[in-house]
């Protein structure tokens, strides 16, 4: 069988992260170091936006050995939950709540970052495994840097692109071939999207693919463009 999800982004994906992450960080064992953790708390349980953060804080607060300020991000958009620093024995605490879906392990390291310090020219310079863009004209050109992680068993791994470019779109990877010296290593890769004048069509949408393979993994990026008469943005 196929398996998928070896290279990562690493940055931007809540959900795929929720569901991969405990592959790639296993639990160490029953011990007290904190590690980040990912809650996702069913929709129908979230509260209004004035106060479902509160709902979260007060929620960590009643776990065993809880210190006054846990929580470190809420989410509404990807996926409903927040983000808190917790011990083995107080994730399993929370994994027993009716309201808690899914729990995973994010990173043990304790990470901090101020997003205030880089600035996007746009939200398309996120992150993100996904490109979708909205061209002003047919002539337009986006084009998108993304960083990726070996996360897989071989040190020494090579990916190729594999584009499946949207009808009436001319797709480009730099470098097309991405090869890597180390597990966690990290590199990168720009993808240039070109309306094609000839065949391109204002209010039409049109789909395709970029995926990167070794032979053996694959991870695939939707790519979703839509041509507008008035203005290009992306996200």
């Amino acid at each position: 069988m196929r398996r998928s999800f070896p290279l990562l982004p690493t940055s931007g994906v809540l959900l795929l992260l929720l569901l991969f992450s405990p592959l790639l960080f296993p639990a160490k064992g029953a011990t007290d170091a904190q590690a980040t953790y990912i809650v996702h708390v069913a929709p129908s349980h979230k509260l209004a936006p004035s106060t479902f953060r509160h709902w979260y804080a007060r929620t960590l607060r009643s776990l065993p050995g809880r210190p006054a300020s846990s929580l470190l991000y809420d989410y509404s958009h990807a996926i409903s939950g927040f983000s808190a620093r917790l011990t083995p024995s107080q994730a399993a605490a929370l994994r027993r709540l009716p309201s808690v879906l899914a729990i995973a392990v994010f990173t043990n390291d304790e990470i901090s970052v101020n997003c205030s310090d880089t600035a996007l020219a746009s939200p398309g310079g996120l992150n993100y495994p996904a490109f979708a863009v909205v061209f002003s004209s047919n002539s337009d050109v986006i084009t998108y840097k993304r960083v990726v992680r070996n996360v897989g068993a071989s040190a020494e791994a090579v990916y190729e692109a594999n584009i499946t470019s949207p009808p009436g779109v001319a797709v480009t990877v730099s470098p097309s071939k991405l090869e890597f010296d180390a597990v966690g290593q990290s590199l990168s890769y720009e993808i240039k999207i070109e309306s094609l004048e000839s065949a391109a069509e204002y209010g039409a949408q049109a789909f395709g693919s970029l995926a990167w393979s070794d032979g053996t993994h694959e991870v695939r990026s939707p790519i979703a463009v839509t041509w507008k008469q008035s203005f290009v943005s992306s996200i």
